[in-house]
């Protein structure tokens, strides 16, 4: 190892502390641009008290001091973001102190200020054994990482990333160093060298764009669709026919929006918006002298993003659209379209359209008729065995959660055949809404008796799912990815439910009748009960 004598890193660390995380509009701008000139040589105990009074950082520091990916001078520090939104992967802070790896290379962790008691967010931040003078080689790092701990966030392997300061400082060790050696020793050195050289020759392929030179910027750009979405865009006004006539078509159908947004999503976005790839350009949103954005695909998602420099911000394709259309009008102002509206945009000018199948069809329609019927204002006066059931004891708002899970997760069998199936566990669904496991116990057995959705057994599922869920009671995937055999085999699989397809709102108001009639209880209810009821197990 090549460690520094006096024990102390060079990052970039923002003078002003918050005690909130720093909004997007108005702070995030001004931290983004100047923290790249905040140059400190500190130890890791001091760098730890900082970032717990709300001071933000980066890993790097920058030639010219200006942040940057392309300008990375040197990274001496690495921070691992758990930010858990996969639920399935939820890592929390008591499993972070009794991970060996962790507790033998951290420094120190900390909470974020969006962190709470049941979700969970904190960032682990180490000291690395000598500098990383390249992307490539910090990103392979990250990438292990990654693999290890499925719930980071995975945009934070960008070496320019800020990282917020946040609070409830726990030091792990301050004199533990992560090994560069040990983590890169499979770098392929000579690869990324050949990859530097293909792409300066790859750049002399893309004409110069200069947005200071509107006219000339507007000119110079790729497609002629993408071209003249950016003209109305800057000129200030919308033609989408000209657009539509222009735009590449792909004239794909789509079950849902979920997966029409997966598709944009990932459709090689350099080529769909004739921009380079990897490489600095003009930003295509805002007014910029110098170019400040840049078009890279996330290896683990497959997602195309695009990162501006100068704002900080990063998104996908429809991200861009939400930008480029004229803002919708209400009665405070102007605000950005909704996501929605951007990809009922791109749908619409590449030929593609959703098309849900009949069941799915009918499911969604059920479900949004009974949130209505739930969230009703006279639900009591009108429909009193319902509120009795539902909304006397504030079940309506997390039933509604769930029933927007369930119907969203849209799974297909080997045949083509679509279904709203859900095997998420009580666990995961209780993290999801925020609430106790208990809870989301006691709503799923209220859905099934009054007939919302079934529990499937075996003999009613899609056999590859079956399978999957029967390899869970026996295996488990561990934190690098491998499958590895449980100790004890899981005694249930993960209960399985599907929204009963051909249900009607009158069927479940006859249903929520029945069960006031017989004095439901979630506390009085047995098998015999269910069996006298309802006829059936």
């Amino acid at each position: 190892m090549n460690i520094k004598e006096n024990n102390k890193v060079e990052v970039c660390l923002d003078n002003q502390q918050f005690t909130m995380k720093p909004t997007d509009k108005e702070d995030a701008p001004k931290i983004s641009k100047r923290i790249g000139r905040q140059v400190v040589e500190i130890t890791m105990g001091e760098l730890s008290q900082e970032l717990t009074k709300g001071r933000s950082m980066t890993c790097a520091t920058f030639k010219n001091n200006e942040r940057g990916k392309a300008n990375l001078s040197k990274i001496e520090v690495l921070a691992l973001d758990f930010d858990n939104k996969q639920l399935e992967h939820y890592f929390s802070i008591e499993d972070a102190l009794k991970n060996n790896f962790l507790c033998e290379n951290a420094s120190f962790l900390y909470q974020t200020f969006s962190s709470t008691k049941e979700n969970e967010r904190f960032r682990v931040v180490f000291r690395l054994s000598c500098p990383i003078y390249t992307n490539e080689e910090y990103e392979f790092i990250y990438q292990k990482l990654i693999k290890m701990y499925p719930s980071l966030d995975t945009a934070t392997k960008d070496t320019s990333r800020i990282f917020y300061g946040g609070r409830d400082l726990i030091m792990i060790d301050e004199n533990n160093i992560l090994d560069v050696a040990e983590m890169s020793k499979d770098f392929d050195y000579e690869l990324m060298e050949k990859k530097k050289e293909q792409k300066l020759k790859d750049a002399k392929k893309y004409r110069e764009i200069d947005t200071s030179k509107e006219n000339d910027y507007l000119s110079k750009l790729e497609h002629d669709w993408a071209s003249s979405l950016f003209k109305n865009i800057k000129n200030g006004y919308y033609n989408i026919e000209e657009t539509k006539n222009k735009a590449p078509k792909f004239n794909q159908i789509f079950a849902n929006r979920a997966s029409a947004a997966m598709y944009f999503e990932k459709i090689y976005m350099p080529g769909f918006l004739g921009l380079p790839e990897y490489m600095a350009f003009n930003s295509i949103i805002r007014y910029d002298k110098t170019p400040s954005a840049t078009i890279f695909e996330d290896e683990i998602s497959e997602v195309w993003l695009y990162h501006d420099f100068g704002t900080g911000e990063t998104f996908n394709i429809i991200g861009i659209v939400q930008r480029l259309l004229p803002p919708d009008t209400t009665k405070t102002g102007e605000r950005m379209v909704s996501r929605k509206k951007a990809l009922e945009y791109l749908l619409d000018i590449t030929g593609c359209k959703v098309e849900m199948n009949e069941p799915v069809k009918e499911v969604h329609e059920f479900v949004e008729e009974l949130k209505s019927l739930l969230l009703n204002p006279n639900l009591k006066e009108q429909e009193p065995e319902v509120f009795q059931l539902f909304a006397r004891y504030k079940y309506v708002d997390s039933i509604c959660s769930l029933l927007d899970i369930f119907k969203n997760n849209i799974y297909e069998d080997d045949k083509g055949n679509l279904s709203c199936l859900s095997w998420n566990s009580i666990d995961s669904l209780a993290k999801s809404l925020n609430t106790s496991k208990d809870n989301i116990s006691r709503r799923l057995k209220l859905m099934t008796l009054t007939g919302i959705v079934d529990c499937l057994d075996n003999n009613q599922l899609p056999s590859d799912l079956l399978e999957m869920l029967n390899s869970g009671q026996e295996n488990y995937i561990d934190k690098n990815g491998m499958k590895i055999k449980r100790k004890n085999k899981k005694k249930y699989r993960s209960n399985v439910h599907k929204i009963s397809e051909n249900n009607t709102i009158e069927n479940f108001i006859s249903r929520c009748k029945l069960l006031v009639e017989n004095n439901y209880s979630t506390g009085a209810l047995s098998k015999e009960w269910v069996e006298r009821v309802l006829g059936k197990k």
